[in-house]
């Protein structure tokens, strides 16, 4: 047997046994399959309970902050990522929960939960919300661009598009940005009290009819 061959042969073993040792090796998962760095949550920046629900406030590698909403259970049911500014927390009702939050030059966003872990629900985020019950919600819309349209909007917390309640009125904004001379106030499921100074100047009082 020539030299060679031999070299070959002893190539070959060199090989397989190097093969054999590779399989042996406990390689990294492929990314996809790790826990990335800056999964949301990452750091807990604040804890707080309040009788039937426990959340806690967030923050991200990438300093995004969000919060996380608990059941009575201890059960994860939203957890929210959409930077949050300082969010308030308060229970309405017992599995009704708001949360205000800074939008950004006084304006302030609402949101509503149902905390009830058999049927837990989000609404939609709301701005100049002015008074919640009776589960009903009254807010200001603004639309318009030429010539801005106001209109006090009252609807259901949670199926904004039922029972859909549009009421114009003739606001005088101050600068402050808020006509009203008065809470509104729900004084039954059927019926907002208002009170507000019109473009003339005028206090107006109403009871708008919900139903």
């Amino acid at each position: 047997m020539t030299r060679r061959i031999l070299s070959a042969i002893c190539l070959m073993f060199i090989f397989v046994g190097l093969w054999a040792c590779v399989g042996d090796v406990d390689y990294p998962a492929p990314e996809e399959e790790t826990q990335a760095q800056d999964d949301f949550p990452h750091e807990f920046l604040q804890e707080g309970s309040n009788w039937t629900f426990f959340h806690k406030i967030c923050e991200n590698r990438n300093s995004e902050r969000g919060y996380i909403i608990y059941d009575n259970d201890g059960n994860e049911i939203f957890v929210v990522r959409d930077n949050p500014k300082g969010p308030e927390f308060t229970l309405l009702e017992e599995n009704l929960l708001r949360v205000d939050d800074s939008g950004g030059n006084a304006l302030q966003l609402t949101r509503f939960y149902s905390i009830d872990s058999r049927w837990p629900r989000a609404s939609a985020m709301y701005s100049n919300v002015l008074a919640v019950d009776h589960g009903l919600v009254a807010y200001l819309a603004f639309s318009g661009h030429e010539e801005r349209v106001v209109a006090l909007v009252v609807h259901d917390i949670f199926e904004s598009h039922q029972n859909h309640m549009n009421f114009q009125r003739d606001f005088n904004f101050f600068p402050a940005g808020n006509p009203f001379t008065a809470p509104v106030e729900f004084i039954d499921e059927n019926t907002l009290f208002i009170a507000y100074v019109n473009s003339h100047g005028e206090r107006v009082e109403e009871m708008l009819e919900l139903r």
